[in-house]
C-alpha cells in the first residue's frame, strides 16, 4: 500500500526553515476529553512510537516548556511517554485547557511527528486534537493501520487522513497561500487547520479525504445515519471499517494526489464527499492567506460536490 505523491516543502531562503510541507497525515478530533486526558493521549503516543521508526524523532515541546528541546534517543522518547502518562494521571478529574505536547523530527513543521492538544469542555465547545505526520515516501499502510488503532483508543468526533499540509504557525498566512496553490492542482490534498476548525468538529465534518472518520456521537448530533455509507458505490474501491466509537471510510487502496494536470481526478474521493455532504458545515471559518482573501474555503471544502466552482476559482 504505497502512494505516489512527491512535492517539496516551502522553505525560507535565508535559513532553510520549512514553513509548509505535505505529509501523510491524520487529524483526529477527539470526543470525551477527560478520557483522552486520563489515559487516551498517553496510549496514543505509545501506539505511535511503537508503530513508526523513531530514530529521527529528535525534538519535543510542551505547553509547560514551549521552547523546542532535544530528545535524547530512544530512552528519551520512552521518558517522554512516561511523563505524558504521569501528567495525565495526576489530573484524572479534569482536562488541562490549552495543554499541548508534540514530538517530531524537527521543530514546528516535522515530516514525522505527533501532536496532542487538550481542551476543557467546560470552557469551550472546541475539540481536543491529535495530529500525526509521516513522510510522503513511507508506505501508506502505516498511516492506515495507525489511524484504525488510534480510533479504537477512545471516542472521537471525526477525523481526516491522507495527504495533508502542515505549516509553521509563525508563517501561517504565507503557508496557507501556498496551500491554496498546491490544492489548485492536487485535489487530493487536505488542509486541516485544527486550531481553527476544532470548533466545527463537534457538530460537523471539516472535510473528507483518503481516510474519513465519523464518530457515532457526531453522526447522531448531525442526524446522519451511518448505515447510509453502506449504500455508497463501491466500484471505486470504497472500504468501510466499523469500530466501537464510529466508522472509518477508506476511499481507495492508496491515497491519491488528484493531480488534475495528469487527468488524475479522484472519483473515489468524490463518492465519499458526496455521501457525507449532509454533515459538512454551511459556512466554515475561512482559512488564511489566499483562501480567506478570496473567500474560497467553502468552495475548496466542497470541491468534490461542486467541482466547477473550485475549477473556476480566482487564481489571482
Amino acid at each position: 500500500m504505497q502512494g505516489r505523491f512527491r512535492v517539496g516543502a516551502l522553505v525560507l531562503r535565508n535559513d532553510g526553515t520549512a514553513i509548509a510541507r505535505v505529509v501523510q497525515g491524520l487529524t483526529l478530533y477527539l470526543d470525551a476529553p477527560h478520557h483522552w486526558s486520563r489515559e487516551g493521549a498517553a496510549l496514543a503516543l505509545e501506539t505511535f512510537l511503537r508503530r513508526v521508526p523513531v530514530s529521527g524523532l529528535a525534538w519535543f515541546s510542551t505547553s509547560m516548556q514551549p521552547e523546542w528541546r532535544r530528545v535524547d534517543g530512544a530512552r528519551g522518547l520512552q521518558t517522554l511517554a512516561e511523563a505524558l502518562r504521569s501528567w495525565s494521571g495526576a489530573i484524572a478529574e479534569s482536562a488541562r485547557h490549552g495543554f499541548f505536547f508534540e514530538v517530531g523530527t524537527e521543530p514546528r513543521t516535522p515530516e514525522l511527528g505527533f501532536y496532542y492538544r487538550e481542551v476543557d469542555p467546560r470552557r469551550t465547545e472546541r475539540a481536543s486534537v491529535i495530529e500525526i505526520s509521516m513522510p510522503q515516501s513511507w508506505p501508506a499502510g502505516w498511516l492506515h493501520d495507525l489511524a484504525l488503532e488510534l480510533a479504537e483508543i477512545g471516542p472521537f468526533h471525526c477525523g481526516v487522513g491522507g495527504y495533508q499540509i502542515r505549516w509553521d504557525w509563525r508563517w501561517k498566512r504565507h503557508a496557507h497561500s501556498q496551500a491554496y496553490l498546491w490544492c489548485g492542482r492536487f485535489w487530493g490534498l487536505d488542509v486541516q487547520d485544527s486550531e481553527l476548525w476544532s470548533t466545527l468538529a463537534t457538530t460537523s465534518l471539516p472535510g473528507t479525504n483518503w481516510l474519513t472518520l465519523v464518530g457515532r456521537g457526531l453522526a447522531d448530533r448531525a442526524r446522519f445515519d451511518l448505515a447510509k455509507l453502506a449504500e455508497a458505490p463501491t466500484e471505486h474501491g470504497l472500504t468501510l471499517f466499523p469500530l466501537p466509537y464510529g466508522i472509518v471510510v477508506r476511499a481507495s487502496e492508496v491515497p491519491d494526489d488528484g493531480d488534475i494536470h495528469r487527468a488524475g481526478y479522484p472519483e473515489s474521493y468524490a463518492v465519499v464527499a458526496r455521501t457525507l455532504a449532509p454533515m459538512f458545515p454551511e459556512e466554515p471559518p475561512e482559512l488564511w492567506g489566499m483562501f480567506g482573501g478570496r473567500e474560497q474555503t467553502r468552495t475548496w471544502m466542497r470541491r468534490f460536490i461542486d467541482p466547477k466552482a473550485w475549477s473556476d476559482r480566482d487564481l489571482g
